[in-house]
């Protein structure tokens, strides 16, 4: 599993994570149990990603919000030079 979640990315999950299992704690009544359920299960979920930084929803549509870290692009693009 290769991270393709960036820091405020994560950050902003983490948050919403915790406030939807918050929500799935104190059980409202206006939201019902199965609201509550669904809370519970988005939430951890959420804090699954933000804690590992990989999001398989993202591998399954390509798509990342983590940039290339420059030093490892500089490296790959010398090596290719070499050739």
């Amino acid at each position: 599993m290769k991270a393709n979640v960036a820091k405020f990315d994560r950050i902003l999950r983490a948050i919403v994570g915790i406030v939807l299992l918050g929500i799935a704690v104190i059980y409202n009544p206006i939201i019902g149990l199965i609201g509550s359920i669904i809370a519970g299960i988005l939430g951890i979920v959420l804090l699954g990603v933000a804690i590992t930084g990989f999001c398989p929803m993202y591998t399954l549509i390509g798509f990342q919000t983590l940039k290339e870290n420059k030093k490892s692009s500089r490296k790959s693009a010398v090596k290719k030079k070499k050739k």
